[in-house]
């Protein structure tokens, strides 16, 4: 019969599609642009997808990329991931990523500038918000450390904090 494809190696799959990839977004605000470029780097799927949650899972507690690669080449799965004690805390984020690779297109993905993230321990630079898929996602988007592009910082559905209130 036909084999499902593992769900873990499905997003790795599409997140690796975005690496080749930049996104460029300006942004008007009181007669200010601001512009700046996302690109995507496979250690870049470790954190997106939440699995820096998984504290008592050896496999992924190694280097990002490499952790990527073992998810690329069907050592590392969905069904083990699961087995961790922590995986309910990605769970939400795990399943939201089906639509990560769509926001980057999608007419209806806000951006916001975020001076004041007060309400947020996410230390971030821009907040991408998009409602087109059934649940509120945010994507918060910072700096790189090197180089002057940008990359994803965070991404989850919205669960009780309206990240969008007091942004401009």
């Amino acid at each position: 019969g036909d084999v499902k494809m593992d769900l873990l190696l499905q997003r790795a799959l599409e997140f690796d599609k975005l690496t080749h990839y930049k996104y460029r977004y300006a942004l008007g605000r009181k007669g200010k642009l601001f512009s700046f470029v996302i690109d995507f780097q496979r250690s870049d799927f470790h954190h997106i997808i939440g699995l820096k949650k998984l504290k008592d899972l050896e496999c992924v507690d190694s280097a990002r990329e490499k952790v990527f690669n073992r998810i690329l080449n069907g050592e590392i799965t969905h069904e083990i991931i699961k087995k961790s004690a922590f995986y309910h805390q990605m769970e939400k984020r795990f399943y939201a990523f089906e639509n990560f690779v769509k926001i980057f297109s999608d007419e209806n993905t806000t951006y916001k500038y975020t001076q004041d993230m007060s309400r947020s321990r996410i230390n971030a630079d821009y907040l991408l918000i998009n409602d087109s898929f059934e649940e509120l996602l945010y994507l918060f988007i910072c700096k790189r450390t090197k180089g002057d592009t940008y990359c994803c910082k965070s991404f989850f559905p919205f669960e009780e904090i309206k990240y969008e209130m007091k942004q401009t």
